[in-house]
């Protein structure tokens, strides 16, 4: 069984992926054709792999696979808070910055 400190550790990087259950990150308005319809399926797997994740009790795993689920979540969190804070304006290509944090969700995912 996973310690508390592990448990409390998971939930607390849960809660980074899940804050972004209820906002857009596909298009917004003031990105207008840009938008990250390619990550659409990455975001949706990482939003439903944490909620369910999240509703499961956690104390019942094993310290090692809470510690591993533990450490991916962090790049999976990084790259919803780059989708969010997205801006056309935000300097460079905004296309290949998007692109680059499309990939970064990616390889989070995998």
């Amino acid at each position: 069984m996973a310690t508390n400190e592990l448990v409390n550790a998971l939930t607390k990087e849960l809660e980074t992926v899940l804050k972004y259950a209820d906002t857009q990150l596909v298009s917004r308005p003031e990105w207008g054709t840009i938008n990250f319809e390619n990550a659409r399926a990455d975001i949706e797997t990482a939003l439903s792999i944490s909620i369910d994740l999240a509703s499961l009790p956690l104390q019942e795993l094993t310290d090692g696979a809470a510690g591993e689920i533990q450490g991916a979540i962090p790049a999976v969190a990084q790259s919803l808070e780059q989708i969010d804070g997205f801006s056309i304006s935000s300097g460079g290509s905004p296309p290949e910055n998007r692109d680059d944090i499309c990939n970064q969700l990616r390889n989070a995912i995998e």
